[in-house]
């Protein structure tokens, strides 16, 4: 060991080294996961230029906000034309560190990084086929770190993946003023969401056929090919509750919880469910299924309640609980309590880069 002599004064001098990231994501909307994509331009390391982010995505939306915040985005196609020239794109980037995959269609990509760089997964899908479970084996075997969205989700990965995972919850929005007293005693609840068949939707309007004190709000995006489904959800609608609901177009997450008594979760394998982080931050309770990653935030009759999966009997006997004012009104003041112990954008984006940079399972 080299001892410097006495009265010699060492200047150490250090380069800062700035890590590069690609993130990819092949939503073409910005759905839930694609929010807590953008919160990571809140961390701390890339605020300050120790870690660039370099997106790789096919939502318009997503590439101008991200490129909004002067981080590196390059849009990518559909299909195998757009998988294989989003393979040549990220393959003639300067070598990134780590690759955070926000989509499991595009992991064949990682097969073209080097080996030294660090492949994640955010884990938030569920496969409930043999297939789909079989195919994240196959296109996991990259993958280094998963970042589930919940326990839920971490249970489908088979022992050696779940080895290498860790749970990080979504986000949730800071908490917003006290709601009037007048809206925890409203008569409208919420479905909030994509209009898809796996929402399960017709479980809560058979259920609101047995509370009609309560009106249905069901606001979300549909599709071309979800358009028969709407049409059966209003024949259903007209059918069972004679006009007590209304579907409207998915709207601002600073509006489209007014006036609501509570939110519905009906899908029995939700992942996670934003709403859920979104409605208590508004002091709203949540109504969830007991299967699938709504439980592991919502405590039943203390800030929510939880019903029996696919049971309409057992999700309405849970909503007339909410007729009685000082519960509906206690339950919300818990879930607003909840959302202040969450974990704020910025707090999530820090510890999900914290993650990344380690390459190490909490």
């Amino acid at each position: 060991m080299l001892t410097p002599k006495k009265g010699v004064r060492i200047e150490v001098t250090t380069t800062k080294t700035t890590r590069r990231y690609a993130v990819l994501s092949s939503a073409e909307e910005m759905w839930g996961a694609e929010w807590s994509l953008l919160s990571l331009l809140e961390a701390r390391d890339v605020r300050d230029g120790v870690v660039e982010l370099t997106l790789f995505a096919r939502s318009n939306e997503l590439l101008e906000r991200w490129e909004s915040r002067g981080q590196p985005a390059h849009q990518i196609g559909k299909g195998l034309r757009g998988m294989l020239a989003t393979r040549r794109i990220v393959a003639s980037q300067t070598e990134f560190d780590a690759a955070i995959f926000f989509s499991l269609d595009l992991l064949p990509v990682a097969w073209t990084l080097p080996r030294r760089c660090l492949i994640v997964c955010d884990f938030h899908d569920y496969l409930p086929r043999r297939v789909g479970r079989i195919k994240l084996w196959l296109l996991g075997a990259r993958v280094k770190l998963f970042i589930s969205v919940s326990d839920f989700t971490s249970r489908q990965l088979v022992p050696h993946q779940r080895d290498r995972s860790c749970t990080l919850y979504r986000p949730g929005p800071q908490p917003q003023s006290e709601r009037p007293e007048s809206l925890s005693h409203s008569r409208t609840v919420g479905i909030l969401g994509r209009l898809d068949r796996d929402k399960n939707i017709e479980c809560v309007i058979e259920a609101l056929q047995g509370v009609p004190e309560l009106d249905l709000i069901i606001r979300g995006a549909s599709f071309e090919s979800n358009e028969s489904y709407v049409q059966e959800l209003n024949g259903l609608i007209n059918t069972l509750l004679d006009g007590r609901a209304r579907i409207l177009e998915a709207g601002s997450p600073d509006t489209i919880y007014d006036g609501l008594l509570a939110v519905i979760v009906a899908r029995p394998t939700e992942p996670l469910g934003r709403t859920i982080l979104e409605a208590s931050s508004f002091g709203i309770p949540c109504v969830v299924p007991h299967t699938g990653g709504p439980p592991e935030l919502v405590t039943h009759e203390v800030d929510g309640l939880i019903y029996t999966a696919n049971s309409s009997e057992s999700l309405a006997k849970e909503l007339k609980r909410l007729l009685s004012r000082d519960f509906a009104q206690a339950l919300g003041r818990e879930a607003r309590v909840a959302a202040q112990g969450r974990m704020s954008p910025t707090e999530y984006a820090n510890s999900y880069i914290k993650l990344v940079t380690s390459g190490a399972v909490l």
